[in-house]
């Protein structure tokens, strides 16, 4: 018997998600752990659209500004992470970065 396509897909979510939250851990430190971070942060963002594709909620504001929050404040946390990472210099304030994080 085979199982139905969201039995497979929550287990999916599950194990790669879990995966992904371990690595954010292992990789304390690096500049890779700055990557993992966005990438769950944009995983994040991923689920609400997909959210809102499957489920096709009647009041559509509500999660179409979270899932515009979670952008925002992932692109605040990219722009800081080129200062940081890329550029190698302080980020300046206020910058870019802590515009993307107020309008999350």
């Amino acid at each position: 018997m085979r199982p139905d396509a969201s039995h497979t897909t929550w287990k999916l979510v599950v194990l790669v998600g879990g995966s992904a939250v371990l690595g954010y851990f292992v990789l304390h430190g690096t500049a890779e752990h700055d990557a993992a971070y966005s990438a769950i942060g944009l995983a994040s963002v991923g689920c609400v659209a997909l959210g809102i594709r499957k489920w096709r909620p009647a009041d559509l504001a509500g999660w179409l500004a979270l899932g515009a929050g979670n952008l925002s404040f992932v692109l605040g946390d990219g722009v800081y992470g080129v200062y940081q990472f890329v550029l190698h210099r302080a980020t300046p304030f206020p910058s870019i970065a802590d515009a993307f994080y107020l309008a999350g």
